[in-house]
């Protein structure tokens, strides 16, 4: 008689009790070593991964701190170096002196675009020169042509 056989095809009834031991130990076994390499492998490669992007961060953040350092030496150095209380004398006088170097650069426009304006009007009189000449010397040589002497 042929051995009776299960409807489930993981029920193997034909291993030993022993073997279906050994099999669930070595899949375990091999279940928990292959667990602790993945988990290395994706801790390795977190690792990696963050370290370049804290490097990277980090180098762009001393760029950025040097430069934000920069600016505020800079801004330092444009306050007025008075205490509070004088500081208005100073800022003040800023001001003097900035309206009074405008004033400066708006006179020099001023005459730079008359000293323009009359080197144009100067070419304009010396063109109406020669046309009146041009003229006056065609009629006077009209005249002497004409006169019968």
């Amino acid at each position: 008689m042929c051995p009776k056989r299960s409807s489930s095809i993981y029920s193997a009834g034909w291993i030993s009790p022993s073997y279906r031991r050994a099999a669930a130990q070595l899949t375990y076994s091999y279940s928990q070593v292959s667990h602790v390499c993945t988990v290395q492998a994706l801790d390795k490669f977190v690792e990696f991964i963050f370290s370049h992007t804290f490097e990277k961060v980090e180098g762009e953040a001393k760029t950025l701190w040097k430069y934000q350092r920069y600016i505020l030496i800079s801004s330092f150095k444009k306050l007025s170096r008075p205490p509070t209380p004088i500081n208005w004398l100073v800022h003040i006088l800023h001001f003097i002196w900035k309206r009074t170097n405008e004033f400066k650069r708006r006179q020099q426009r001023r005459k730079e675009a008359r000293n323009k304006l009359e080197e144009n009007e100067h070419d304009f009189l010396k063109r109406l020169e020669e046309v009146c000449m041009k003229k006056y010397l065609s009629r006077f040589q009209d005249e002497s042509s004409n006169d019968p002497q």
